[in-house]
């Protein structure tokens, strides 16, 4: 969760695309992308992953600011010293922060 360019990291980069993301249904739509719309329109919002669950890092079924910020977060804590676990865990318990954690989707 959180490396929506699924390069092996999660960075500021990523928080563009998620804020991109969230641009591009706004032109179209109104209120939030959900992560049944986007995994709809996979490669309009997110072309580089299989399941838009990557950038909801706060698990709530939506794509909203407080995601990207949430990536900004984690990258903050990893570019301050952090290991991966560590930060995850902190984030995790703390704020529903999910960045780190693996994409479990299971298909009928």
């Amino acid at each position: 969760i959180g490396d929506v360019h699924h390069d092996g990291s999660i960075d500021s980069s990523d928080a563009s695309t998620i804020l991109a993301a969230i641009a591009t249904y706004a032109e179209t739509s109104t209120g939030d992308l959900t992560v049944n719309i986007a995994n709809d329109n996979i490669t309009t919002y997110f072309p580089n992953i299989h399941y838009a669950e990557a950038a909801d890092t706060s698990k709530d079924g939506k794509i909203r600011r407080v995601d990207a910020n949430n990536v900004l977060d984690f990258y903050t804590y990893i570019m301050t010293g952090y290991e991966w676990d560590d930060a995850y865990n902190e984030l995790s318990t703390e704020y529903d922060n999910y960045c780190g954690e693996l994409v479990v989707v299971i298909e009928p």
